[in-house]
């Protein structure tokens, strides 16, 4: 039902637009990283990013913050879009 109507590629850009690079969610990239410092996990500590919509969470708690993170979502349109963005974060970071 999310990939029909929610989450279809072209609202997931449109989310992108009003929120932020990269970001579907309200807050933008800085309410995730607010949260997670917060906490204040020790390194190599496990996350489980419910609800990880492309990642983007989730890599930025593993690089920021040396977290384990697994994430679980709904929506395959989402997740579909994973391996490119961690291609894409790889060959800025000049990994590739």
């Amino acid at each position: 039902m999310l990939d029909q109507n929610q989450y279809v590629v072209e609202a997931i850009a449109q989310y992108e637009l009003i929120n932020g690079k990269d970001f579907v969610s309200s807050g933008g990239a800085g309410m995730p990283e607010k949260l997670i410092e917060s906490m204040q996990l020790p390194r190599g500590a496990l996350v489980l990013d419910v609800g990880c919509g492309r990642g983007v969470s989730a890599f930025m708690m593993a690089k920021k913050f040396g977290l384990r993170v697994d994430g679980v979502g709904l929506s395959v349109n989402m997740i579909e879009q994973v391996p490119l963005r961690l291609l894409v974060r790889a060959v800025k970071e000049h990994r590739v």
